[in-house]
């Protein structure tokens, strides 16, 4: 193996346990609501490991299960309606821009989507720990 395949090789370690830890405080913000109040499941969530089946997941779950799961818990609360809002239309942007990332063969534009994707999933990831620190705390 060349430098090139084992730089390959960390990288894709290192991006698949920071996916893991991702959806493990997106499973634990999860478990905070009540059950009857999900829209899908949240073992929904540790299905992002697998390989391109994670990516219909992550279409699910992010700008769908997550934030309806939301406006279900706190249906009398403007702001966390508002907040679940925002992640839906985050999760919905970050989830469209990785596809494009992935599978848009114009050179220029699907790299410019991929890092634009990376960006908003990191924003999507504070935003939903700022959603469970400000709404969930109490849970």
């Amino acid at each position: 193996m060349d430098d090139h395949q084992i730089r390959l090789i960390v990288a894709a370690i290192i991006i698949f346990l920071v996916t893991i830890v991702y959806c493990w405080v997106l499973f634990q913000i999860m478990q905070r609501v009540p059950r009857d109040k999900h829209q899908f499941p949240s073992w929904f969530i540790w299905l992002f490991l697998i390989p391109w089946i994670g990516l219909v997941f992550q279409l699910i779950m992010l700008p769908f299960g997550i934030p309806n799961t939301f406006k279900r818990a706190f249906p009398n609360n403007q702001d966390a309606i508002r907040d679940a809002d925002n992640l839906f239309k985050m999760g919905l942007t970050q989830v469209v821009l990785t596809v494009f990332g992935m599978f848009l063969p114009i050179p220029p534009i699907n790299h410019i989507a991929s890092v634009a994707g990376f960006i908003l999933w990191i924003v999507y990831w504070v935003m939903i720990v700022k959603f469970k620190n400000t709404y969930l705390k109490n849970a």
